[in-house]
């Protein structure tokens, strides 16, 4: 990893992705091997500081199992009928 950012920004820190969105930070770090999303989201909050969550797949699985996450046909029907803000889709990409 080291290697590639020092080969693109000619220094070995991760400094760079302070000026990145959240998203920005997310991309950069899982085009490499072996960097998925739970590592992208602790370095987002904990290193840049973006607002992220780090969930394990198998938790967020279990989350759905149980309820906790409404469904789509609930999500859509809520926000069919509320003058509110509405629900957001709620996937494991988005959490």
């Amino acid at each position: 990893i080291l290697r590639t950012v020092h080969k693109e920004y000619k220094q070995t820190t991760m400094e760079h992705l302070r000026a990145e969105s959240k998203q920005g930070v997310h991309a950069q770090l899982e085009r490499f091997p072996g960097v998925g999303k739970k590592t992208a989201a602790i370095i987002n909050l904990f290193e840049v500081g973006h607002p992220d969550m780090a969930v394990d797949t198998h938790v967020f699985r279990y989350a759905l199992q149980l309820g906790w996450v409404p469904t789509e046909e609930e999500r859509l029907a809520h926000n069919k009928v509320s003058e509110g803000k509405p629900w957001p889709a709620v996937t494991r990409d988005s959490v």
